[in-house]
């Protein structure tokens, strides 16, 4: 192990520029791709954030007793739809409407009697905040004697699915084609840095080096350029992050996995094609 490993660290010293390109070239398409990943997992975090706020609310008419609204709260909990129940009394609706309204302060202020109905605010499952989810709760409780009416946004909510089909499927459509474009430009450089050194591994062939002896540095090399390109192309996301978080607006970073699961397929991209491009250049010499 230690002869590969000082075998690898003076193949590095002999072409440093040429190591250098490559670390370059594969940490560039890591960066490109990194951008492409924290756009797609902070947009899914904003509509993870308004699914949560999908919910509906039933208006209760005044002349509703406790009791009325107990079995009304009864019904809604007893839903598999339904995550939790929240009553708002006129009371508290009029306060909403004077913290979240305040143009409006002066007309409710003026008002001799609460005009605000009291209602409950249905909070739904995760699993239940669809269009067909919604539904099933509105029609269970429509036709309540005390719901006076139901709110919640079917327009806003059958909009808020159909984008979030259209951007699942363009994420995995404009993903494949980010990652395909990053396998190329890490492919093609680790074969240009074999193809570069093609003579040496002539040289060595011809001093008589077994085939292994040949490849097994180049394996190492490879996934030694792989990974210094994976941890440099992750460190520039990491500072692209931090700066727009201070500049610009704050970004999430993607979870530690995913950065593992980006600088592993770099080392495994660096391993295969240096394998594969020292191969074609043995058997292009031997006779």
């Amino acid at each position: 192990m230690r002869p590969l490993f000082r075998e690898t660290l003076a193949s590095v010293k002999r072409s440093p520029l040429l190591t250098g390109l490559s670390i370059s070239m594969i940490s560039l398409a890591l960066y490109i791709l990194g951008l492409f990943v924290l756009a797609v997992h902070n947009f899914y975090l904003a509509l993870d954030e308004m699914e949560e706020r999908i919910q509906v609310v039933a208006y209760i008419q005044d002349t509703a007793t406790p009791e009325h609204i107990l079995d009304l709260r009864r019904i809604l909990t007893s839903i598999p739809e339904v995550k939790g129940v929240e009553f708002v009394t006129k009371a508290e609706a009029l306060q909403r409407a004077n913290r979240e309204l305040p143009e409006f302060r002066d007309i409710f202020s003026n008002l001799e009697n609460n005009p605000l109905p009291a209602s409950l605010e249905i909070q739904l499952a995760p699993d239940s905040r669809t269009p067909e989810g919604t539904l099933n709760v509105v029609g269970t409780i429509s036709s309540h004697p005390i719901v006076e009416g139901v709110e919640y946004g079917q327009e806003w909510v059958d909009t808020f699915f159909a984008l979030s089909r259209i951007a699942g499927a363009a994420s995995l459509l404009f993903g494949a084609a980010f990652a395909v474009a990053a396998s190329l430009i890490i492919g093609t450089t680790m074969k240009i840095a074999v193809l570069a050194r093609k003579q040496e591994i002539e040289i060595m062939q011809l001093v008589g080096a077994r085939d292994r002896s040949i490849l097994f540095p180049f394996l190492a090399e490879g996934a030694f350029t792989g990974m210094s390109g994976g941890i440099l192309g992750t460190v520039l996301t990491y500072v692209t992050v931090k700066l727009m978080s201070q500049y610009v607006f704050t970004v999430n970073w993607i979870p530690n996995s995913w950065v593992l699961i980006g600088i592993a397929a770099t080392i495994t991209l660096g391993v295969i094609t240096s394998g594969f491009s020292v191969r074609r250049q043995l058997k292009e010499i031997s006779p």
